[in-house]
């Protein structure tokens, strides 16, 4: 739960705090709870409630969220805030194109006299026109989620059997984007038996499957218009759902950030790496991939609490923003272990970096609950093409690398040898 997105302009300490994290985007910022942070009324009331202080805003032509966290301590009080913000641009304009594209195709559905629906890839209807109720006495809420073929008798299911079986015909010859055209009886809510024309047309995904069908239906012997409908008509709804569809794909796929540190999540490394990689092979320069892990956490968080373990992990995915470069990639990878993809960088230079961190960790001093919380971590390494060239040799190089950083003593950096026995 978080509160409500609020307005910038209406808290001036929230004005501050966006002008401070737009210098910062993607880092998560530990900040005490005191002098003006105290004066935002909204973000009292958030850490009275226990939830984030998210509101949206502008810097430099791009949208931005901004996020300030409370972090309780064990004995329940928040003495500092966790502030970060993301550029969510990209999300904003799909979500509005989105909207836009649901609205038109809702207009367009809404004046037709013809019988006007969505299936998805299991022929399950999505969405159907008040003209079906007109038509066949049948309304909406019965209708949606059924299965296309159930509004037909079962002479009209052996038909629409048939219509398929050409089509999946057609697809293996290569042919797509093929108009279903057929004349089927379907059932009426009082059981009468109605023979009605179907034009149907595909909508495809990004990777080009088929992903459901937008469909027109009248009576049999109403052919007037049907024919500059399916031009004029069909054609604009054709493309307002395969626009709909790339883009709801678009945001399911949008990689969603850990709330705790505000880096990446395992989603986002899952879809990216491979991205990285294959782009790495195709130019020609060295990835390398550091695996970071909190030492004995599961000791502090017995000594401490999770809130203590929270703490630690903030100020390891602090520590790991030094040096950062616009290409690396930061994902929290498990409980208490970071993944950071570099590219154009080889061993050499990831070892120094890793180098970095273990010594900035340990002559840090995370205060927590009264107590300093010593920390050390373990890393390993391991890059291409010097450990493998594809993902799952890498991270498999990766985390032998880290486990013998472990088994080694910890707080250390591995390494993964190279390939020649470097």
């Amino acid at each position: 739960m978080t509160t409500k997105p609020t307005e910038p302009a209406v808290d001036a300490t929230q004005r501050a705090m966006q002008a401070f994290m737009d210098g910062r985007p993607g880092v998560a910022i530990a900040l005490p709870l005191k002098d003006s942070l105290t004066q935002s009324a909204a973000l009292v009331q958030a850490v009275a409630q226990r939830v984030p202080l998210v509101w949206d805003g502008q810097s430099q032509d791009r949208s931005m969220r901004y996020r300030l966290v409370p972090v309780p301590d064990p004995d329940g009080s928040v003495r500092r805030v966790v502030a970060f913000a993301e550029d969510v641009t990209e999300q904003m304009d799909d979500k509005n194109t989105l909207r836009s594209a649901q609205e038109q195709f809702g207009f367009v559905s809404s004046q037709s006299k013809d019988v006007v629906w969505q299936i998805d890839g299991k022929m399950r209807l999505t969405y159907i026109n008040d003209a079906d109720y007109h038509l066949r006495g049948c309304p909406r809420e019965a209708v949606i989620g059924q299965s296309l073929v159930d509004l037909f008798t079962e002479e009209g299911r052996s038909i629409i059997a048939q219509v398929l079986a050409r089509r999946r015909e057609s697809v293996a010859r290569g042919e797509k984007n093929t108009i279903l055209k057929f004349e089927a009886p379907q059932v009426c809510q009082n059981g009468r038996l109605l023979w009605v024309e179907v034009h149907a047309a595909p909508f495809h995904n990004q990777s080009g499957q088929t992903v459901g069908y937008i469909g027109i239906t009248r009576p049999v012997g109403e052919h007037g218009r049907m024919e500059s409908l399916l031009e004029e008509n069909q054609r604009e709804v054709h493309r307002q759902q395969q626009e709909i569809a790339q883009l709801r794909l678009s945001l399911q796929e949008q990689a969603l950030r850990d709330p705790l540190t505000g880096l990446h999540n395992r989603r986002y490394l899952d879809e990216t790496f491979p991205r990285e990689l294959s782009r790495a092979r195709r130019e020609g320069y060295p990835l390398s991939l550091i695996l970071v892990g909190v030492d004995h956490f599961k000791t502090i968080n017995e000594s401490h609490g999770h809130a203590g373990g929270d703490a630690v992990l903030q100020a390891l995915s602090l520590i790991l923003n030094l040096g950062a470069r616009d290409s690396d990639i930061f994902c929290r990878y498990g409980n208490k272990e970071f993944l950071v993809v570099c590219p154009l960088m080889g061993l050499d230079d990831a070892q120094q970096r890793a180098e970095t961190w273990r010594l900035a960790l340990s002559e840090s001093a995370v205060e927590h609950g009264g107590y300093t919380i010593p920390v050390t971590l373990s890393a390993g390494i391991a890059a291409f093409p010097d450990n493998g060239a594809d993902v799952g040799t890498l991270l498999q190089r990766l985390h032998q690398a880290f486990y013998r950083a472990q088994q080694g003593g910890r707080n250390s950096v591995v390494r993964s040898p190279g390939q020649t026995g470097d």
